[in-house]
């Protein structure tokens, strides 16, 4: 590793913004964990992402197109590898968004930490203008009743899916031409609707939980906004459940997986049986519609369900021995009820004040609408996304079997504008290859600061990654985190850190965990609880469990750390009160 200098920014690297110059690793850096890939950094988290955010802050209203550099990205930096999100952006956003502020902003990202560089106010900052904008943007969010545009673009990702060419058959060239146009101009289309609604969903879900709050019960806010239905990351669920009950109610099905899961579906295919055929064609279906998911989806180089589905297989072997009543559409119908009543209870408070009360309802109606938006928004940018990634993966087969990569997943250490080149003379540049693959896992091994105004120190500067050693939780000890979904539970708690080792879990249990995306989904049935490091009233693990009934709390910091694998632990959802009964 001689010739790798780490604090040279000799593969992907951007400037930082001088009119918006601090970032942060919050949220970014649980999606990009280690340092970005060239291929990622050059697509992807380049420029369609940049000009997505742009595009979706200017139609909100918040800005101006020409208040950003058109040369240089300011939304995401990549600082000595690693990507950075603009939280100066995010600032000048809460000084123009009604009953906002950039403290509000700071808190959303980092909570009580007082580390924080304070906000320096700059006199482009406040404009009345955008305030102005902004406001007709939150009264049309509060009163609009549908999206079509949404199933629109659902409907086209479904017609490239179902007219996915043979990659097998298609030449290295053919496929590059092939990813290109995806993670490049049609991510940018696609993440820009998304970002629009992720930030548009924000309000009704804040007006909700403030007006909850100012009636003295944050916990019926959590309750108001459960159950809503038709949220895309919790419908593998559902599909996994039916294929559960065809393996309950057959004696041969139920016998091949107790044989276990790991060859299940080749044995099942040798049976030929009527029962192994129906199975079969279900699961076939499942992983035609839901195999782009996986864990990091945003990285290209990990193999998704369609081509490991480890994950469904161990989750329809969990399911199967759950009975009918712990369905998740009978959990999903007390959800219905209990969100109803704590709606109804909520408005009877404001019978004296109705203007609240005329403001809740909105909020209440909207959130309906907006939080399964933002679900399928993002959805829809997944099932793109693993079009391009079966074709890459194909062509990254090809150039570890013929020598040029060390491994598959090597072609992500290719900037976009490589791959032709690449394809051309492959030779030529296989050496750089491996020389980032050094430079990636040295990156990789490397704290990066955690907030940087301007350019951060050089690498050479950070400390190693380590996991700092916590005392365990004992008996009483409690963790106060946000409640997500309503609900106490009692359970022994399974320390969980790879949705790859759901098999840890029984029914009952309650899952402590990093955090969750919807790789994770198919575990969440079976919980009697789920409780996550970080996260917020928007994150995956939220989101789900209010749609399966599965009590949550999020943002529990340490929990994975503290919580000894095996106690007993008492959950409340409602408060996001987590207590160690027994250890």
């Amino acid at each position: 590793m001689a010739d790798i200098n780490l604090d040279d920014q000799f593969v992907v690297a951007n400037r930082p913004s001088t009119r918006f110059p601090a970032y942060t690793r919050a949220n970014v850096g649980e999606v990009f964990i280690g340092p970005a890939t060239p291929l990622t950094a050059t697509s992807m988290a380049g420029w369609p992402f940049e000009n997505a955010w742009r595009g979706s802050l200017v139609r909100i209203g918040a800005f101006d197109a020409d208040e950003f550099d058109p040369s240089e990205q300011e939304m995401l930096g990549v600082f000595y590898g690693y990507i950075y999100l603009n939280f100066s952006v995010q600032r000048v956003f809460g000084v123009r968004m009604p009953g906002a502020s950039p403290d509000v902003i700071d808190a959303s990202f980092f909570g009580d930490a007082n580390d924080v560089p304070p906000y320096i106010a700059d006199p482009r900052d406040d404009s009345a203008r955008h305030t102005e904008k902004m406001t007709e943007t939150i009264g049309w969010a509060l009163t609009v009743e549908s999206l079509p545009e949404l199933d629109e673009q659902r409907a086209e990702v479904r017609a490239m899916r179902a007219k996915r060419p043979d990659f097998s058959s298609m030449s290295n060239l053919d496929l590059f031409r092939f990813v290109r146009p995806i993670i490049t101009t049609r991510q940018q289309e696609l993440m820009s609707q998304h970002m629009f609604n992720t930030a548009v969903g924000s309000i009704p879900i804040g007006l909700v939980m403030g007006v909850a709050a100012a009636l003295g019960d944050p916990g019926l806010g959590v309750r108001a906004i459960a159950g809503l239905g038709d949220v895309d990351s919790a419908a593998p669920v559902w599909a996994m459940w039916d294929l559960s009950r065809i393996v309950a109610r057959s004696s041969e099905l139920s016998a091949a997986f107790d044989a276990g899961t790991g060859d299940v579906v080749e044995r099942l295919r040798r049976s030929g049986s009527a029962d192994a055929r129906q199975f079969l064609d279900g699961f076939a279906q499942f992983l035609h519609d839901h195999g782009s998911r996986c864990v990091s989806e945003w990285d290209l180089a990990v193999l998704a369900w369609e081509s490991d589905p480890a994950v469904p297989l161990t989750s329809i072997d969990k399911m199967r021995a759950m009975p009918d009543s712990d369905s998740p559409s009978a959990r999903h119908q007390r959800l219905v009820a209990d969100r109803e009543a704590a709606s109804a209870q909520m408005l009877s408070m404001l019978e004296s004040d109705p203007a609240t009360q005329g403001q809740l309802q909105a909020g209440l109606r909207a959130a309906a609408l907006w939080l399964p938006a933002r679900e399928r928004s993002k959805t829809t940018v997944i099932l793109q996304l693993h079009e391009a990634r079966e074709a890459l993966q194909e062509f990254g087969r090809r150039m570890a079997a013929a020598g040029h990569f060390d491994h598959f997943s090597d072609f992500v250490l290719l900037k976009l504008d490589e791959f032709e080149p690449f394809i051309a003379n492959p030779a030529a540049l296989a050496p750089e290859v491996r020389r980032r693959r050094q430079w990636h896992n040295a990156l990789s091994e490397l704290e990066p600061p955690f907030i940087t105004v301007g350019m951060p120190p050089p690498p050479s500067t950070w400390r190693k990654r380590t996991v700092e050693d916590l005392p365990a939780m004992a008996a009483g000890e409690t963790i106060q985190g946000i409640g997500a979904c309503p609900g106490q539970a009692t359970g022994t708690a399974r320390v969980i850190t790879d949705p790859a080792d759901g098999y840890k879990l029984e029914p009952g249990d309650v899952m402590i965990a990093p955090g969750t995306d919807p790789a994770w989904t198919p575990l969440f049935v079976s919980l009697a609880a789920v409780v996550v490091d970080v996260g917020a009233p928007l994150s995956h693990a939220a989101i789900v469990s209010r749609e399966l009934g599965v009590p949550c709390v999020v943002s529990a910091t340490h929990a994975t750390r503290r919580i000894p694998d095996g106690a007993t632990v008492a959950v409340d959802g409602t408060t996001g009160l987590v207590t160690v009964i027994s250890a």
